[in-house]
C-alpha cells in the first residue's frame, strides 16, 4: 500500500505535467495557481491546531485542483478522525487526474463549477472544515452574466452584497457559507488586498458580522508563496458563527502560521472603524474621533453599481 509521501509525490509530478500544458498567461487568467506542498502542510496543521477537539472531520475544498490540501489532510490528520471529503473542480484535466490519483482514499471528486453547485439543505451533510486556495480571478474576467449571478447568490448564501470589483475568490468564500455546519471552521488561502481596497469593505463586512473572524495571517511581501503569481498572500480563518461582543481578532504577520514575526489583537469594534486593515498587526489602532467606519459605505441613497465585462472561463488549482 502506498504511503501519504508516495501519492504526494505522484501528485507533484501529475501537477506539473498539467501546468506545462497551459501558458503562463492562461493560468493567470484562469486563477490556477498550486498550493506548495510545505504550505498546504502548514494550513491543514494550523486548521488541526485550532480545531482543538476530536471531532470528526468533514472536509470540503471547493477549488480542489489535484487535490493538495486533501493531500496534507491525510498526512496531518489521523485516518480515523475524517469522516467525509469532498472537492469541486471545474477543469476537466484535473478533475479526471484527481479521481484517479485519490481513487480508493476517500476523496469525492465533483467535476463542475462550485459557483453553481447546490449546498446540502441538511446540516449533517455540511462540512466542518472548509480549507480552499480559489481561484484569483479579477472581476473583468467575469462576464456574460456571471457577475449578476454570483452577486446574487452570495448575497443569498451569506447575507451580503458584494462589490461588482470583487474577485472570483470574494464569491466562492461567500457561497461556501452554506455549505459550513454551525461553528465550523474555514481557511481561505487568498490575495491580500481585499484588506486595503474599497470592493474589500463589503467582505470585510461578512467578516465582522456574519462569521466568528479567528485570524488573519498575512505573508511578507518578500516572501513570495507562489512563484507564479504576482500577489501577497494571507490565510483567513474563521468559524460559522456570530462573533462576541467583545471578541479580538488574531493579526500575525511574516514568518509561518506557527512562528509569525509580529502578532496583535485586534477588537471587531475597532475593526469595524478601520477599513485599512494591512496596518495589522505591525501598528496600533488609529486614534481618532473621526474614522471611517464599514457601515458609512452602505447607505440606500448612494449605491454604485458598475458595470464592467470580460471572460468567463476559470478555475483554480489548490
Amino acid at each position: 500500500m502506498l504511503k501519504i509521501q508516495d501519492y504526494e509525490a505522484k501528485r507533484l509530478n501529475i501537477q506539473e505535467a498539467l501546468d506545462r500544458q497551459k501558458s503562463q498567461a492562461d493560468r493567470n487568467r484562469l486563477g490556477q495557481f498550486a498550493t506548495p506542498t510545505g504550505f498546504a502542510h502548514d494550513i491543514l496543521q494550523h486548521a488541526k491546531d485550532l480545531l482543538h477537539d476530536r471531532t470528526k472531520v468533514r472536509f470540503l475544498d471547493p477549488a480542489l485542483g489535484t487535490g493538495s490540501f486533501f493531500s496534507a489532510l491525510e498526512n496531518v490528520f489521523p485516518e480515523d478522525h475524517v469522516k467525509a471529503a469532498t472537492g469541486f473542480e471545474i477543469d476537466p484535466a484535473f478533475v479526471d487526474a484527481a479521481r484517479q490519483l485519490w481513487e480508493g482514499k476517500g476523496l469525492q471528486v465533483h467535476g463542475g463549477d462550485f459557483t453553481q453547485a447546490t449546498a446540502p439543505k441538511a446540516e449533517r451533510d455540511r462540512f466542518n472544515l472548509v480549507i480552499c486556495n480559489p481561484p484569483y480571478v479579477r472581476h473583468h474576467y467575469i462576464i456574460n452574466g456571471d457577475k449578476a449571478r454570483l452577486k446574487q447568490r452570495t448575497k443569498e448564501a451569506c447575507g451580503v452584497g458584494l462589490s461588482g470589483f470583487s474577485g472570483l475568490y470574494c464569491y466562492f468564500l461567500g457561497l461556501s457559507h452554506a455549505w459550513m455546519t454551525n461553528k465550523g471552521l474555514a481557511g481561505w488561502l487568498i490575495p491580500s488586498e481585499f484588506m486595503n481596497v474599497n470592493y474589500g469593505l463589503p467582505f470585510q463586512r461578512y467578516l465582522l458580522e456574519q462569521v466568528t473572524l479567528e485570524q488573519i495571517h498575512r505573508f511578507d511581501t518578500n516572501d513570495v508563496q507562489f512563484d507564479d503569481a504576482l500577489v501577497s498572500s494571507s490565510v483567513v480563518w474563521f468559524r460559522k458563527e456570530k462573533p462576541a461582543p467583545e471578541h479580538e481578532v488574531l493579526f500575525t504577520y511574516g514568518g509561518s502560521l506557527a512562528d509569525p514575526h509580529d502578532s496583535r489583537l485586534v477588537s471587531i469594534d475597532v475593526l469595524c472603524k478601520e477599513p485599512k486593515w494591512t496596518r495589522f498587526p505591525r501598528s496600533e489602532a488609529r486614534q481618532t474621533e473621526t474614522s471611517v467606519t464599514i457601515k458609512d459605505f452602505f447607505s440606500s441613497s448612494a449605491a454604485l453599481r458598475p458595470v464592467i465585462t470580460i471572460s468567463s472561463s476559470w478555475t483554480a488549482s489548490s
